[in-house]
């Protein structure tokens, strides 16, 4: 079952880009952006990941930014990273923790 079968179960998700840190596309749902979101979500994850190993945090396993308008959970497996647009009134959180669920068992 594809990256993207597994999350679109979750209600919370709105769209969904699975990548790898150099911002290439494997596969979409849901967002007409996903070449312009998965190269920023590349450029995003590659420069935590030199700030965590600076300051000795270990591998990044994904991080969350919320606006007004829109959330963004990024989670990072291996070198493959799946960015997730959520409704920002839905808590992080929680949709974080489905995510860590269904997408590492």
């Amino acid at each position: 079952m594809s990256t993207l079968a597994w999350v679109s179960g979750i209600p919370e998700i709105l769209s969904a880009v699975v990548g790898d840190m150099s911002g290439a596309v494997t596969d979409v749902a849901g967002d007409p952006e996903g070449e312009t979101t998965a190269a920023i979500s590349g450029f995003a994850a590659t420069s935590l990941t030199e700030v965590g190993e600076a300051l000795g945090l270990g591998s990044l396993e994904g991080f969350s930014v919320a606006g007004k308008e829109i959330a963004v959970v990024v989670t990072v497996m291996g070198g493959m990273l799946i960015t997730t647009r959520v409704d920002p009134a839905k808590p992080l959180a929680a949709v974080e923790k489905k995510l860590a669920s269904v997408l590492r068992g």
